[in-house]
């Protein structure tokens, strides 16, 4: 019954789907959900896990995010597959499930979770909403710890300054 609940509630199908797909187990998972005592505070320890999935323990997200790069395709493989999971979080009325089963399956690589070449805004203003779009919604996601709006807009400034020099 445990299971069958973690598949019909959206968020936990989610985020245990995307535990399971970076390497832990279902019995990693029971760990943490015989730890808790609550629903709140198995979520709240997944999303724990989560974190712990990208960040070693005295290491930041920033820092995380700023050491990737492409040649480093489990690291960046991770992080787009978790921001297409994250998408379907947006929009909680749907019914629509990440399809971990064909991911696994296919085995996608980078190029598939998101092409790099798919909607690149071409023109300086485009660049600089879609980077504030995404600023934005790093800031406003529970996942990072930047509700500081100081460091949100230090964030949107270096961003802004690497779009001048392109």
């Amino acid at each position: 019954m445990i299971l069958q609940e973690w598949y019909q509630e959206h968020d936990l199908f989610h985020m245990i789907g995307f535990l399971v797909a970076s390497g832990r187990t279902v019995s990693s998972i029971a760990k943490i959900f015989a730890k808790t005592t609550t629903k709140k505070e198995f979520r709240q320890a997944l999303k724990n896990e989560i974190k712990n999935v990208f960040i070693k323990k005295d290491e930041n997200i920033d820092h995380y995010i700023r050491g990737l790069t492409y040649e480093n395709r489990e690291s960046v493989l991770k992080v787009l597959l978790f921001f297409n999971i994250r998408s379907f979080f947006s929009n909680p009325e749907t019914n629509a499930r990440f399809q971990f089963d064909r991911y696994k399956a296919q085995k996608w690589d980078v190029e598939h979770i998101h092409s790099r070449s798919d909607n690149l805004p071409g023109q300086r203003q485009k660049q600089i909403a879609w980077l504030q779009y995404t600023l934005d919604f790093v800031a406003s996601s529970s996942m990072y710890n930047l509700q500081d709006d100081n460091k949100r807009k230090e964030l949107l400034e270096e961003g802004k300054k690497l779009i001048k020099k392109r």
